[in-house]
This record gives structure tokens, C-alpha cells and sequence, in this order.
């Protein structure tokens, strides 16, 4: 299954995060240790326009919106429903985050 990470467009890119893709598991064991994922460069990550990621939850797919601004910013006002996991705590609890969604970061 893989794992998608869209960027809301709001004008702001969001460098420094990792989109990784779940590789199947080799039923032999390798030789080699299998490298880590690349961080893709700004321009390779997808983005999604505010109108396609309404019309997405609006058909009720799974998606999960996820706020990297400071913990005051998103307590000053966020997306309904987003949840607050500030950029500098991004590479730590990535974990937390599901893989089985669609998953829509934004900073602005």
C-alpha cells in the first residue's frame, strides 16, 4: 500500500518532509541493507488545490488534513477537523500518522 503525501496550495511549500512508499517485503532476505527513502525535492511532492481536496471530503473519502504550523497558530484558527502536528515534531511522530489515508499537509 502506499503511502501519499499531498501539500494543500496555498502559495507556501513545505519543504523537509518525507513521503515514503511501502515496499513489499522481500521473501528471501538481501545481502544488501536496503537504502532509506530519498526526501523528494519541493517539486517533486503533490500538491492539491483547495477546491479538489472540498470536492475530495466531500465524497467522502478518507483523508486526513494535518497542520504543521506552531501549536498557536493552529489554535488561532485551522482547517475543521485538521490536527496540529507542528514541522519540528513531524520526523519524530510520523508514526502516529495513518498509512492507510490520504494525507494532506498544510502550513498556511
Amino acid at each position: 500500500m502506499k503511502r501519499l503525501l499531498l501539500f494543500l496550495f496555498l502559495g507556501t511549500f513545505l519543504a523537509g518532509c518525507r513521503m515514503a512508499a511501502g515496499n513489499p517485503v522481500p521473501t528471501m532476505p538481501t545481502a544488501r541493507p536496503t537504502p532509506s527513502p530519498r526526501t523528494p525535492s519541493p517539486a517533486e511532492i503533490p500538491r492539491i488545490r483547495v477546491q479538489e481536496l472540498w470536492e475530495r471530503l466531500q465524497a467522502g473519502e478518507a483523508i486526513v488534513i494535518v497542520d504543521v504550523r506552531s501549536r498557536q497558530e493552529y489554535e488561532q484558527e485551522h482547517i475543521a477537523g485538521a490536527i496540529s502536528l507542528p514541522l519540528e515534531e513531524l520526523s519524530r511522530r510520523a508514526a502516529e500518522l495513518p498509512r492507510d489515508r490520504l494525507l494532506v499537509f498544510y502550513c498556511t
